[in-house]
């Protein structure tokens, strides 16, 4: 059996997600889910259930035998065997692919190249059981028909916490202007979808020249929105997993993905682990 803790928000998830799928394909092995860190957990909450994803939720008794297999002891045993696979940075560690046996993932994982084998299966589990074209069909619609270019601006957190500010910080207003530029050059006749937390900041603030939608005003769900930024047919990211999902799961070989440079203040995890060769970075 293999138990990965899910830990943080949409985009997180999804990373743990796709190791420990990665792994269990590989092992022939059964997938579970802990969640129970979300049972006390005010902000963030388990968030993969409408996706078709191959996996059960972990029952406590089966999350105590892969984490504390030997009690009290384990707190020992756990730093000297591959068993419970901890990772305090969120980079690229392959000799986790080699690992067998009973298995307890808990890290970030944000690296494509844990799955990048398998990113078929990982696109159809992370299509949802209720398909957006029933819910939002002209919306949908256009997405599809157009130019379309989405852009994901993250703000509440990474401004009003000072631990994310200093981490990940927010990209400037520059940025994203440069990134429009390049994104046009691409799409003769582009219409910009904003998938963004702040909608009031980014209307008083971005000036666009192209038409522009903001997706806020649809109430779409977070996932749901995720989805439908995977449908434009070019990406604009934040330094934000929401929005890496959002443009990998485009399956479009000649999609456009502008991204950060610098994914967070630290360097961590190298932009080379996250951002894919064919992505463009400014």
């Amino acid at each position: 059996m293999i138990i990965t803790r899910l830990k943080g928000g949409l985009g997180n998830q999804m990373f743990q997600y796709a190791l420990g799928r990665k792994l269990a394909l590989k092992n022939n092995d059964l997938l579970k889910l802990d969640i129970s860190g979300y049972q006390h957990d005010n902000l963030r909450s388990y968030s993969l259930e409408p996706f078709a994803i191959s996996a059960e939720i972990a029952k406590q008794e089966e999350i105590t035998r892969l984490k504390y297999p030997l009690g009290i002891f384990s707190l020992v045993w756990r730093y000297f065997s591959f068993k419970v696979l901890r990772q305090f940075h969120t980079g690229w560690e392959p000799a986790i692919l080699e690992a067998k046996g009973n298995l307890y993932l808990d890290g970030f994982w944000q690296s494509y190249k844990y799955f990048a084998d398998i990113a078929d299966t990982i696109r159809a589990d992370f299509t949802l059981k209720e398909p957006l074209e029933q819910k939002y069909p002209e919306l949908v619609q256009q997405v599809h028909e157009g130019d379309s270019i989405s852009l994901h601006v993250r703000r509440t957190d990474y401004v009003s916490s000072k631990k994310h500010q200093k981490n990940f910080g927010t990209l400037s207003l520059e940025h994203y202007q440069k990134a429009i530029r390049l994104a046009k050059e691409n799409r003769p006749n582009p219409t910009l979808f904003i998938f963004t937390d702040d909608p009031n900041w980014v209307k008083n603030n971005l000036q666009t020249d192209v038409p522009t939608i903001y997706i806020s005003n649809f109430g779409l769900r977070d996932y749901e929105e995720l989805i439908l930024m995977s449908y434009c047919k070019s990406h604009i990211i934040a330094n934000s997993s929401f929005s890496w999902w959002g443009a990998w799961l485009d399956p479009r070989p000649d999609k456009i993905v502008i991204a950060p440079t610098h994914w967070t203040q630290s360097g961590e995890p190298k932009t080379d682990d996250i951002i894919p060769p064919s992505w463009q970075k400014i």
